[in-house]
């Protein structure tokens, strides 16, 4: 069996807000049920920014190595507020601008 065989793939697609996890039916449940191992793993607190955080321990890559995007572990937050300045924070650290979490917000209702 090749690497990553038994992992599902994270691709980019043409539009920068567009990616697809493409794999079988079994790689895309093996994927749920690593996921869901992983919330119910012991884990690690932590502090990102000042925000606390808790990461279970994963030994491997939960996506094919050939993907676009490896997703290699969660990091798990207490509040939806905390989750939105984590991905300011990561955003702005990688050169991206922050998400105006208002603006998208209105644009959300306005577009359900």
């Amino acid at each position: 069996m090749r690497s990553g065989n038994n992992r599902p793939a994270v691709l980019f697609t043409t539009a920068e807000d567009e990616s697809f996890l493409l794999g079988t039916r079994s790689q895309l449940a093996s994927l749920a049920e690593r996921l869901l191992g992983l919330l119910r793993a012991p884990a690690e607190p932590g502090d990102w920014d000042g925000i606390r955080v808790e990461q279970p321990t994963c030994t491997s890559s939960l996506t094919d190595p050939l993907s676009d995007i490896a997703l290699n572990g969660i990091v798990i937050v207490a509040t939806e507020e905390d989750r939105r300045v984590l991905i300011n924070k990561v955003r702005v650290n990688h050169g991206d601008e922050a998400i105006d979490w208002v603006a998208h917000d209105e644009w959300r209702k306005r577009n359900e």
